[in-house]
């Protein structure tokens, strides 16, 4: 994605500047940069839906020029800056940046060793305002709702170096404040274990009231060597 040529590299640098000071032997950084974007105008929330579902089904190149526009045009609005026309415009984006969990690289040996097929297709929006840690578990989400990215309103794709995840909230979830987010690994969360946790700055939460707007939350996972 170009989007990682740029600004989102720019958005990793003070976290993968600490985490060299933290840890100066080479070392593989994996980090996340995730957005939070409000839809209160039903025009635009139609407009998003429709490339949400037209992402599903167009051509790989298509797929990823959509894709990169979308989060382009996220960054865009959290910095006040002029989206592209026919792309979907949100009233509000937020983006906090933070790291996988222990039992998120956990489950990744799991994966790897044949013993779970269980994947992170599970976006979860979290009402918990505490600071997110390396040894977070599902036990510290104050879950509002979770949406499937590959069979509900969502996608998830590959990139050169990690991939990306988005899901949509429709009206309807119920009323809450959106503080922050994880990947799931299934869709409740009595079984579910989380690959990572991201808490958004306070000026970047949302109170989302159902039936009057929806909401989007979005993941770029990168795989830096440092």
């Amino acid at each position: 994605m170009n989007f990682l040529d740029t600004r989102l590299k720019e958005i990793l640098k003070s976290s993968i500047d600490i985490d060299i000071k933290k840890n100066p032997l080479n070392h593989i950084n994996i980090a996340d940069v995730k957005f939070l974007a409000q839809w209160t105008d039903k025009r635009e929330e139609d407009l998003l839906w429709k490339m949400f579902s037209l992402i599903t089904i167009v051509d790989p190149e298509s797929r990823q020029s959509l894709i990169n526009n979308f989060y382009v045009s996220l960054d865009r609005k959290y910095n006040d800056q002029t989206i592209r026309p026919e792309m979907p415009r949100p009233e509000k984006v937020g983006i906090a940046v933070d790291k996988v969990v222990s039992n998120g690289i956990s489950h990744i040996g799991k994966m790897m060793s044949g013993q779970t097929a269980a994947i992170f297709s599970w976006m979860i929006a979290d009402q918990n305002t505490t600071q997110a840690t390396y040894g977070d578990s599902q036990e510290d989400i104050n879950e509002l709702a979770r949406v499937n990215v590959i069979t509900g309103i969502g996608f998830i794709d590959p990139m050169s170096d990690g991939w990306n995840a988005s899901a949509g909230f429709g009206r309807g979830t119920p009323s809450g404040t959106v503080a922050g987010t994880a990947m799931g690994s299934t869709g409740i969360s009595a079984t579910s274990e989380i690959f990572d946790r991201s808490v958004f700055p306070i000026t970047d939460r949302i109170t989302h009231v159902q039936n009057q707007d929806s909401f989007t939350l979005s993941a770029l996972y990168v795989l830096t060597s440092i």
